[in-house]
């Protein structure tokens, strides 16, 4: 079967309408949004999602390394992939890495760690990373705020923007959480 090949154009303007939508369409669940802005007493386990890619992993070790220093008692998970856990292995500021193997197995083995804090640091439109972020059963969630994800969150979020290096907005995940990251 032959794949029908849109112009590249076309694909752009049809995504930026899809996500138009989806924001609508999501945006009534707003209204039942609670956004709240956790005590830093209030967390002792941290789930940090970043099961994509082994470069935005390794840009991610600024926001790990900045939730470690200022919930030092915490307890901090890393969910990743097969392919880019090495990135943090080593690292001396995860204490667990557990490897994504699907959406189910997830939610059986989140829902029995019972974080406190979950941060979803992926940074694209896409809808699995908040849902994941609301089904963890985490009692705070933080992630960026673009077309519509943000009703899966209850810690209000910076706009995904393509300004300043992606490190830089990551770390403005820890800013909303009240984290000076210098």
């Amino acid at each position: 079967m032959k794949r029908l090949r849109l112009p590249e154009t076309l694909k752009q303007k049809l995504k930026r309408l899809y996500l138009l939508t989806r924001g609508i369409i999501l945006l009534p669940f707003a209204v039942f949004r609670r956004t709240v802005l956790p005590k830093k007493e209030d967390i002792g386990r941290i789930l940090v999602i970043r099961y994509d890619r082994i470069g935005d992993m390794a840009l991610s070790t600024a926001l790990i390394k900045a939730l470690k220093n200022h919930y030092a008692n915490a307890h901090l998970t890393v969910l990743a992939s097969q392919g880019n856990r090495d990135v943090i292995k080593n690292n001396p500021f995860v204490d667990e890495v557990i490897i994504y193997k699907g959406f189910f197995d997830f939610l059986k083995r989140a829902r029995g760690k019972r974080f406190d804090l979950l941060v979803d640091p992926i940074n694209t439109y896409e809808l699995k990373p908040s849902l994941l972020a609301y089904f963890s059963g985490a009692r705070f969630r933080l992630g960026f705020e673009v077309s519509g994800r943000e009703v899966f969150y209850n810690v209000k979020g910076p706009a995904l923007s393509d300004e300043g290096h992606i490190v830089e907005r990551m770390l403005q995940l820890a800013g909303f959480l009240g984290i000076d990251t210098g």
